[in-house]
């Protein structure tokens, strides 16, 4: 493949326009607690982090510096804490814990992974595919959402792109220098989260086999180089998880092939690409990939949806329960939609109307964008959470900062409890797991006493829960008193 020609000098200017763009819409309302994004992730983070930053002589405002190592040590490590090492070492660079470090961490890592990906969408569909790949990657409002959040998913879409970006580097010119970096971009991909291992594994056999054949792979010492890159970070830290950490705990209940065979698996895993990326723009992307050229890219790119389809069927719950296991989606439909958009564009500026078709398309474009950005400005406007940590703190007050006290429902599994209360509540069971419980079914009462003894406070931090429980609400309105009340949660006191 030829090397890409220079870029115009209209395409260089709409590209800093769209990363510009790009980037104040996620700096907006930076300081707002990490609330508006799955918070139970996120804290989960922060409190890991905090454990850190305390562990390495920081101060923890409000909260004794031991009580925050031991919070954090009870945070499973779910994957190698790479933000929260980075969050950590800023903040006593900062000298004060500022949750919207990591945040400005996860926005940098992602407008990176946009610069992979133009270098990408230049190669595969020219000036006007390089514009609607970076226009859909930085302005998706789901994708503003995401690319924001304290967890390490911003991080693996990055390097899995500029893994991508080497790899096919590496296909137009194979040098031992080339593939050294490829594997290590996929490899860190991998390392940052480990779920990512099929889209990763697809992406590079898709590349590698378009580029030597099978027999000529398995000869090639580049390759074999760029497998063991990809391949040894994360053994090395799964001997560590399950040799001397609880890594082999994360394991358990991740797999259901049951699943495979509920229709309702396909329309979860259906709707969740619908509420993220798109049906149309994703079909759209499909058609798109099947237009590009042979070679690296396509190969490549083939390989990661391939390896998507795996990875949905091995997380087979998670991919119709948590929207961002879909993130690797967003670059792959940047890119497909890349190429259909450019082989629309070459269609427009062949008819004879060429000066209305640009017009058409730069204006479909900008209202387009303009459209999206005004949607994940609402969305990040909605969402004020800045009342919250004192309203947490106060919790942690009225129950003595006692975890073994306190039992609930919560919206986030207790985890703004533990980051601002300093408090590790017993999660109560929720609608289903009580329906489903003879004993709750015979004599709730009964069966409210033995789930909640020896506990002194009930807090009501969840409001979907609460509304599938009216039982519950009911038994603690009609036998305790509330002694706390905010607009996030109620306390009830069982006992003295």
């Amino acid at each position: 493949m030829s090397a890409p020609v220079k870029r115009p000098l209209w395409l260089t200017l709409c590209l800093v326009v769209v990363f510009l763009a790009g980037l104040l819409v996620r700096l907006y309302d930076l300081t707002d607690p990490p609330a508006d994004f799955h918070p139970a992730r996120q804290y989960h983070s922060a409190t890991l982090a905090r454990g850190l930053y305390a562990e390495w002589g920081g101060v923890v405002e409000g909260l004794d510096a031991g009580r925050a190592m031991v919070l954090g040590n009870s945070e499973p490590r779910i994957e190698p804490p790479i933000m929260e090492h980075l969050a950590a070492l800023t903040y006593l660079l900062a000298g004060r814990e500022l949750l919207w470090i990591p945040r400005l961490y996860a926005i940098l890592f992602w407008l990176l992974g946009g610069l992979a990906l133009a270098a990408l969408a230049r190669r595969a569909a020219g000036d006007w595919g390089v514009l609607i790949a970076s226009l859909f990657y930085l302005l998706l409002p789901y994708g503003v959402s995401a690319s924001r959040a304290f967890q390490p998913d911003p991080l693996m879409t990055a390097l899995l792109v500029a893994g991508l970006w080497l790899l096919v580097r590496w296909w137009e010119k194979p040098t031992w220098r080339r593939a050294l970096w490829a594997g290590l971009a996929v490899g860190a991909a991998v390392l940052a989260k480990q779920s990512v291992v099929f889209i990763a594994a697809g992406a590079f056999l898709g590349s590698v086999l378009a580029a030597r054949g099978l027999k000529g792979a398995l000869r090639d010492r580049q390759v074999w180089l760029m497998a063991a890159l990809m391949a040894a970070p994360v053994l090395a830290y799964n001997f560590y998880g399950l040799t001397a950490g609880n890594l082999g705990e994360q394991y358990t209940m991740r797999f259901f092939p049951q699943l495979w065979l509920d229709p309702g698996f396909y329309l979860r895993w259906t709707r969740m690409i619908d509420g993220t990326v798109g049906i149309l723009p994703f079909l759209l992307a499909l058609v798109g990939l099947a237009l590009l050229p042979r070679g690296g890219l396509r190969a490549g790119l083939l390989g990661w949806f391939a390896g998507y389809l795996v990875y949905g069927f091995v997380f087979a719950h998670h991919i119709g329960t948590h929207d961002y296991y879909q993130l690797p989606l967003i670059p792959l439909v940047a890119l497909g939609l890349a190429a259909a958009g450019n082989a629309l564009v070459e269609r427009l500026l062949t008819v004879d109307a060429r000066r209305l078709a640009r017009l058409v398309l730069a204006g479909t474009l900008l209202a387009g964008s303009a459209l999206a950005l005004y949607q994940s400005y609402q969305v990040l406007k909605d969402g004020d959470y800045r009342a919250e940590p004192a309203a947490w703190r106060a919790l942690g007050a009225a129950v003595d900062g006692d975890s073994a006290a306190v039992t609930g429902i919560f919206d986030d599994y207790g985890a703004k409890s533990i980051y601002y209360a300093g408090v590790l509540p017993t999660v109560f069971p929720s609608a289903a797991e009580v329906a489903a419980d003879e004993a709750a079914a015979a004599d709730f009462a009964a069966y409210f006493a033995a789930r909640t003894e020896g506990k002194r406070f009930f807090v009501v931090a969840d409001d979907a829960q609460a509304a599938l429980q009216p039982w519950l609400i009911d038994h603690l309105q009609s036998t305790y008193p509330l002694i706390l009340e905010d607009a996030v949660y109620a306390v009830y006191q069982l006992a003295p």
